[in-house]
């Protein structure tokens, strides 16, 4: 017949994971609590939202209400060209600033190679769509070179449900 023992109980880790289940708990209860609230993710993960009066939105390929969006497509049907790694210095106002790269791809496929730019870009024009305030227009700046079909260093988009369309704005 095995031989059993009764092992002395340990109160400090019974203490020690209630503690660490309660922080868990708690980290999860606010942030649900934030995602009912309304409000957007920051890595670019749409949410359903009412925005407030000092607040704008991006309103991506399908998506609605997406604050700070770390990657944006050019066009919505093709990713030949993205706006990548972007950080915003300013986010919801009048104007949102950032920078980042701009992804191009030349649609030579033989080569494969993609081109990177750096960039600075800018959201301005703010609309109201179905009681969401969002970007109608987009700037990018080229820092350093550009692809060979942006006629000048900065351009200007405007939305549109296909995706940004040059409107041929001088900057």
């Amino acid at each position: 017949m095995p031989r059993t023992a009764r092992l002395p109980r340990r109160t400090g880790l019974t203490a020690t994971a209630a503690v660490v289940a309660t922080a868990i708990a708690t980290c999860l209860a606010a942030s649900l609590s934030m995602s009912a609230l309304g409000a957007p993710l920051r890595d670019g993960t749409p949410v359903s939202t009412t925005a407030t009066a000092t607040s704008a939105y991006f309103a991506g390929c399908g998506r609605e209400a997406v604050s700070s969006p770390l990657t944006i497509p050019i066009w919505c049907a093709s990713a030949d060209q993205v706006l990548q790694d972007l950080t915003w210095s300013s986010w919801g106002g009048q104007t949102s600033r950032g920078v980042g790269s701009f992804v191009d791809n030349p649609c030579d496929c033989a080569s494969g190679e993609l081109h990177r730019y750096a960039v600075a870009v800018a959201f301005h024009d703010r609309v109201d769509v179905a009681g969401t305030t969002r970007y109608e227009r987009l700037r990018i700046t080229f820092a350093n070179g550009r692809p060979a079909w942006a006629s000048r260093p900065t351009m200007t988009f405007r939305w549109s449900d296909q995706g940004f369309v040059t409107d041929q704005v001088l900057s």
